[in-house]
């Protein structure tokens, strides 16, 4: 494998419908955190979102290409968005640069990253509940 290539994984739209169901259940509890009496932190936040965003980058791919992004790395899951939409792998892209600090560092991510990775989440949803309907009928 060259370094250009990723591994993929085959799926197909069960599998598209469940990663959906994740993501959708990701944006519900960064919701439900952020209404929260109690403080959560912004890494919290963003770490949920971004999750959220993988999970339906996931969704996407399996609905439009039938395969996934396996590896251990997630950038190579936005470039695999990419190649279906330039944009959204972008997105995912940029949110991704805020995982590592977010989940395993102790400066705490701010609030206009937590903005951008609610707002990436949430676009990434809606479009893979596009594609997972466009799927299956």
């Amino acid at each position: 494998m060259t370094r250009k290539e990723s591994k993929t994984t085959t799926c197909n739209t069960a599998d598209a419908r469940a990663r959906l169901t994740s993501a959708t259940q990701f944006l519900t509890a960064l919701d439900t955190l952020d209404a929260s009496e109690i403080p959560i932190s912004n890494d919290v936040l963003a770490t949920t979102a971004i999750h959220a965003a993988i999970a339906a980058a996931d969704a996407i791919c399996c609905a439009r290409r039938q395969q996934h992004s396996s590896s251990g790395n997630h950038n190579d899951a936005a470039e695999l968005l990419k190649t279906i939409d330039k944009q959204l792998g972008g997105e995912l892209a940029k949110v991704l640069g805020y995982k590592n600090s977010a989940a395993y560092s102790t400066r705490e991510t701010s609030p206009d990253q937590v903005k951008t990775c609610r707002r990436v989440a949430k676009s990434l949803v809606e479009a893979a509940q596009q594609a997972v309907q466009r799927a299956t009928g």
